[in-house]
């Protein structure tokens, strides 16, 4: 297991709190976020913890808040480019092969 959570530590290094930064990346590329609670709703994460992870993925430059125009008061969580580049970019991303899915021989399955 330690194998695997320094392989994956290493793919996921340059997104801001690893696999939770990733896997809400993911949900804001692949889909029509309403509001900031969306994701946190479908990833189960707590609101308020969402907010700092959005703050994060913010500051790396990765998503970015747009006000809603039908309500102003709600901000929309859309990818910026760059969000969207690493995102594609990244393995297992549509149209990126998924790296072998042998285990590392630190695992013990050499």
């Amino acid at each position: 297991m330690r194998a695997y959570r320094t392989v994956v530590a290493s793919v996921l290094d340059d997104v801001p709190q690893g696999a939770r930064g990733y896997r809400t990346l993911t949900v804001v590329v692949r889909g029509d976020q309403q509001n900031q609670l969306a994701p946190a709703t479908y990833l189960g994460i707590d609101r308020t913890v969402m907010t700092y992870l959005i703050d994060d993925l913010v500051t790396a430059g990765l998503v970015e808040r747009r006000l809603t125009p039908a309500d102003r008061r709600r901000r929309k969580i859309v990818a910026t480019a760059r969000g969207v580049d690493g995102y594609h970019g990244s393995p297992g991303a549509p149209g990126r092969p998924i790296p072998s899915q042998r285990r590392p021989a630190a695992c013990g399955t050499e």
